[in-house]
């Protein structure tokens, strides 16, 4: 069964419910299906087909998802591109991956518009700014309709992820929508997660956090908060304001939001899991966690491209230390 067949069973039985908050932006999951059903249409429209790479280079926002699901619903290739990425490292990636169209947002065009010319000559680039545009991308084709169906096989590739480039030039890893939506299904049941759920999600650039926390949260009918912290504190309070039960985050963004609880301990929280994974960590860091969050982090995946579930040991016999 397709990705977006799986989210849409959402909206038969809890249309009305919140499925992302992003800000002062909110979607319902009948209204997040509406917007990613628009963008579709107008991708189709302006002749994406199966198999073709869409690109997008943006910072976490609700637009992202909709650019991976428009994606996915008939067929494209979706490319996430790090938002960090900068000059050739930019450019590598897309001179591999080729996609036919680009979004952005305001503040990141300029890294794609000072590219090549020759290398954006056959390149679709769009741009909105992504925090005010109460439709995101989808308000590019309002007017544009395209009923054309389209067979989506599920074993065929839906997404290229790439590492950050951080410790190395980035690598990519290809899934297919099967394997996402295996990869969920196997999280949800790890952690009996239900429609209940309240997900913090952050750079979704990255499979760790789209496959393993995003989709895992929408098929099983919860929701998704978007992060928009800046620092350690914010983030706290995040996950106090929002009632976070569920996420991930590297470790050095753990030893940090470990310290802000520390030093705020009166902020309170319903975190139920917590994922760590992306780099070694410190037994003293798990220690310290445990006692600012009364919490034990599960140490999840290695390299940030992989999918979660298929990295992670035993949630009962935790390596202290490990990668993942």
């Amino acid at each position: 069964m397709p990705l977006l067949s799986m989210i849409q069973m959402q909206v038969k039985t809890r249309g009305h419910k919140t499925a992302v908050i992003d800000g002062q932006h909110t979607l319902s999951y009948n209204e997040l299906n509406t917007l990613i059903h628009q963008l579709a249409n107008g991708l189709q429209s302006n002749g994406i087909t199966k198999g073709d790479r869409v690109g997008f280079f943006l910072e976490d926002c609700y637009q992202e998802i909709l650019c991976y699901f428009s994606c996915f619903s008939i067929g494209a290739v979706a490319v996430p591109l790090y938002e960090g990425l900068r000059g050739d490292d930019l450019t590598a990636l897309i001179e591999q991956t080729t996609p036919k169209v680009i979004f952005t947002s305001t503040r990141l065009a300029p890294h794609i518009n000072n590219m090549n010319k020759s290398l954006l000559q056959h390149i679709d680039v769009y741009q909105v700014d992504n925090k005010s545009d109460p439709h995101g991308y989808a308000s590019l084709f309002m007017e544009q309709t395209n009923n054309e169906m389209t067979f989506i096989d599920d074993n065929s590739v839906a997404l290229i992820s790439y590492t950050s480039g951080s410790t190395a030039q980035p690598k990519g890893v290809m899934h297919t929508q099967k394997q996402l939506i295996a990869n969920s299904k196997s999280v949800i049941k790890k952690f009996n997660l239900s429609e209940d759920t309240i997900t913090l999600v952050i750079s979704l650039d990255f499979n760790a956090s789209f496959s393993s926390f995003l989709v895992t949260t929408l098929l099983c009918g919860g929701t998704v908060i978007i992060s928009n912290a800046i620092t350690a504190t914010e983030r706290l309070e995040e996950i106090s304001k929002y009632k976070i039960t569920f996420m991930f985050n590297v470790p050095s963004s753990c030893d940090a939001l470990t310290k802000a609880k520390q030093e705020n301990p009166n902020v309170q929280h319903q975190l139920q899991y917590f994922i760590i994974g992306g780099d070694h960590y410190s037994p003293e860091l798990f220690k310290q966690f445990n006692k600012a969050f009364g919490l034990d982090l599960i140490p999840g995946m290695g390299m940030t491209e992989t999918l979660y579930q298929s990295s992670m040991g035993p949630t009962h016999h935790d390596k202290m230390g490990s990668a993942g």
